[in-house]
């Protein structure tokens, strides 16, 4: 890993820890309400840096508005198997470990997003902004 891929972990990874002691109420509230069949996504803290989020995928969840035109470490809190679905109708399933760390590089390809396992996947991202 190269010094600024370093730094930026680093950074975000700090950011996220800084930023889970704050989680506000009105957030979970707003996810413990989503509707069936969609992933719950939990903003944890935002500034002008970074966006600190939390979603829960239950099997057959979906997440439709996934960021993948920014930069985002993903830390695996339960793994699990999710699909990831493209526009030109291209499927690509990815297996998360709980434990590890993934780096998310920008993308110009949109894709939703399933958890088409048989338990539920929950994962910590910060977006870099």
């Amino acid at each position: 890993m190269n010094a600024s891929a370093r730094v930026l972990s680093a950074l975000a990874i700090g950011a996220f820890l800084a930023g889970m002691t704050a989680a506000p109420a009105l957030a979970q509230d707003k996810a413990a309400k989503a509707a069936k069949g969609v992933a719950k996504l939990m903003t944890v803290m935002e500034n002008d840096k970074v966006k600190v989020m939390e979603i829960r995928y239950k099997p057959g969840d979906e997440n439709n508005a996934v960021p993948s035109s920014a930069s985002r470490v993903v830390y695996v809190v339960k793994g699990g198997t999710l699909t990831r679905m493209y526009a030109d109708g291209k499927t690509e399933k990815v297996d998360f470990k709980t434990g590890d760390t993934k780096f998310n590089a920008p993308s110009q390809t949109t894709y939703s997003v399933k958890n088409t396992g048989k338990s539920d996947v929950q994962l910590h991202i910060v977006q870099l902004k």
